[in-house]
């Protein structure tokens, strides 16, 4: 007799935690192209031309208990990758592509998410029975909305936050996994459907923040954008509704530098650069606007345990300020 799963036989731990999913998907592949290999003169070959390419998408239910085990406001990609078990298969470096959750009155709030990951996924999947278990899960009464200033949170229809984070895997020639990620831009926003605000935003193309907190804690999503559109809806015997579509568009935190420790800052010597949000960086000048040929991300100084970023000083370079260049700004 044949055996058949469903989901409450499905264990998925994020970081060693479990979560309930009400529903996971997983998909795995690579792309090989038929190129003749330079060492093989006249032999064909199937080789990477993306290497290894997974996805997970998943849409869970907040714990009050555990919390959001995804949600991260000032992450980049690279700064928070998630080990992730489902039924056995784990994925050690899942990078968080998109997240997004909606909620209406007396209801769930639901969060989906989807990630990438550039490894070959290990174990087998193995379902088991799972003990019951008691959750506490986050509703929309426990949301505190701020508009434009004004506590609306007993003022909302409907709320839904999307968030979505650009980046392009990079490959050496033949290599199966990335040698380094390049990011691109942080889209962040928020739809909310309203009761009686309108005369508050007169009209969209207007800066405007909102922030969502949730059983008390402040601000745990914001957006601070453009007001993309707005609809007023009147029915008989209605409220007069109103629909606000505002969009955070932007590239993440600039770099900051600290200091920058060398024994000896002269051509061919190393220098490295401490601070916040640099290791994603694209290029270094020097101060005669001297670029950089190679940089050394995650480098640590066996002086000072400090990890930062690191660099061999190029010919020709002057003293004076070194410039960071990222996707997200420059650090001088």
């Amino acid at each position: 007799m044949a055996d058949y799963y469903n989901y409450n036989n499905i264990s998925l731990k994020v970081n060693g935690s479990g979560i309930l999913a009400n529903s996971a998907s997983l998909s795995f592949s690579n792309e090989l192209t038929k190129s003749t290999r330079i060492n093989r003169i006249g032999g064909d070959n199937y080789i990477a031309s993306q290497g290894i390419n997974g996805s997970l998408s998943l849409t869970y239910y907040i714990d009050a208990n555990s919390g959001d085990p995804f949600y991260q406001a000032d992450a980049l990609p690279a700064q928070k990758t998630y080990t992730i078990d489902m039924g056995g298969m784990t994925i050690q470096s899942g990078y968080l592509s998109s997240y997004s959750w909606n909620a209406n009155p007396h209801g769930i709030l639901q969060v989906s998410t989807n990630f990438n990951f550039y490894e070959d996924f290990q174990g087998t999947f193995t379902p088991s029975f799972l003990p019951d278990q008691s959750w506490d899960w986050y509703k929309m009464s426990d949301l505190t909305v701020t508009l434009a200033g004004m506590d609306v949170s007993s003022k909302i229809a409907s709320i839904s936050y999307n968030e979505s984070h650009q980046f392009t895997p990079v490959y050496n020639i033949s290599g199966v996994t990335p040698t380094e990620h390049r990011y691109g831009e942080k889209v962040k926003s928020i739809s909310l459907e309203t009761y009686n605000i309108t005369e508050a935003i007169p009209y969209t193309g207007k800066e405007i923040s909102v922030d969502v907190g949730i059983r008390g804690q402040s601000n745990l999503w914001t957006v601070k954008g453009t007001l993309q559109s707005k609809e007023i809806s009147v029915s008989f015997g209605e409220k007069v509704v109103s629909t606000l579509d505002i969009e955070e568009n932007g590239y993440g935190s600039a770099p900051t530098l600290s200091s920058n420790i060398s024994t000896n800052v002269s051509a061919g010597n190393r220098i490295y650069f401490w601070g916040t949000n640099l290791n994603d960086a694209t290029a270094i000048y020097f101060n005669n606007n001297i670029r950089v040929q190679n940089i050394e991300r995650n480098a640590t100084n066996s002086d000072t345990g400090e990890v930062g970023i690191a660099c061999i000083v190029p010919r020709f370079a002057k003293s004076g300020p070194a410039k960071i260049i990222t996707p997200h700004g420059e650090g001088t």
